[in-house]
């Protein structure tokens, strides 16, 4: 079995739901190069092509596309086991359609983590049917 970095898988997330490696690297307050290489190196872990790389998107392949359910399962797995000793923690998850995430949210998110630090923001960027479908099925709080 291998073993993932989760700081790697976490990066992927990120760059797939932002569409974009620097907007990745904001949003873990770190550098473009650093994002790029992790996701590099967990393709290369799992010897599979994760993302569609072009000079001006980042699109999920097909099998990024199989992998980001479990993916972001061990994310979550991850923070919640990291989190198990802390102070409350709260969780809000929160749905986005795709048309209107914008590179104002890596930013937006620090500053709602700086105000408060026992929240979990969890982002779930889809279409709008499939952001209706979510909450409608009480998988999203807003």
């Amino acid at each position: 079995m291998k073993t993932l970095d989760v700081e790697a898988v976490q990066a992927f997330v990120l760059a797939a739901d932002l569409n974009s490696f620097t907007r990745a690297a904001e949003a873990l307050d770190s550098t473009q190069s650093a994002v790029s290489l992790k996701i590099k190196r967990l393709e290369e872990r799992l010897g599979r092509r994760l993302l569609e790389r072009t000079p001006r998107l980042v699109r999920l392949s097909a099998e990024g596309n199989a992998f980001l359910p479990a993916a972001r399962h061990l994310v979550a797995a991850h923070q919640s086991a990291v989190g198990a000793f802390a102070v409350e923690h709260r969780r809000l998850v929160v749905g986005i359609s795709h048309h209107i995430v914008g590179s104002e949210m890596p930013a937006l998110l620090k500053r709602m983590h700086a105000s408060d630090p026992g929240l979990v923001i969890g982002l779930h960027i889809d279409t709008s049917r499939s952001i209706l479908e979510a909450f409608d099925n009480g998988e999203l709080d807003a």
